[in-house]
């Protein structure tokens, strides 16, 4: 299904809505069969629109709320139910080292141990990207990890791709700074190799 079908940006519904409105009081002012007709065409168009956005899950809905999932995952401290969320094609260069799925664990299990916290927000929909073989959606949101020895925000720019289930997974992710998020973020991240 086309991305503006199952998942229009809220400015297509309020430019719907006024449209709506317009066509509304113009067949309350004429009173005429082609003003009902038309105000009748356009409020079933229109449902039918919400109807796909609520049914159909976009690669960018995927994508937001397997980002949150993971979030859930990393709170109940349940690697199985994160890495559910991750390809097993994962792969993410930091500090020009290549971090795979499997070794991701170490620094789930340090984390963990010492009682840090996540949180995600911020998906930023104008950043959103379709890869152009139509496999994948890269989506931006910010992320703090909370730990007994401060709180380190950043910015994430995240790759999602569709495994041969038909599911989109983390495929890679890049950080960035909180502020400048054009700056790749350069502090090392324990426990991960």
């Amino acid at each position: 299904m086309p991305y503006w079908l199952s998942d229009p940006a809220l400015s297509t519904y309020l430019t719907l809505m006024l449209l709506g409105i317009i066509v509304g009081a113009i067949w309350l002012r004429v009173r005429k069969r082609w003003a009902a007709i038309t105000a009748s065409v356009f409020l079933v168009l229109l449902l039918v629109w919400f109807i796909c956005d609520r049914l159909v899950e976009s690669p960018r809905e995927e994508a937001v709320r397997r980002v949150e999932e993971m979030s859930k995952a990393f709170a109940a401290k349940d690697w199985g139910m994160l890495s559910e969320h991750v390809s097993n094609s994962f792969s993410s260069g930091l500090d020009n080292k290549s971090l795979k799925k499997e070794s991701m664990k170490g620094g789930f299990d340090l984390a963990v141990r010492v009682g840090a916290k996540v949180t995600v927000w911020n998906f930023d929909r104008d950043l959103v990207k379709y890869l152009p073989d139509g496999t994948g959606v890269e989506i931006a949101f910010n992320a703090k990890a909370e730990a007994p020895g401060g709180t380190i925000p950043v910015h994430i720019l995240a790759v999602f791709v569709r495994d041969p289930d038909g599911k989109y997974r983390l495929f890679s992710f890049k950080l960035k700074e909180f502020i400048n998020q054009q700056a790749d973020f350069s502090m090392p991240i324990p426990g991960v190799p």
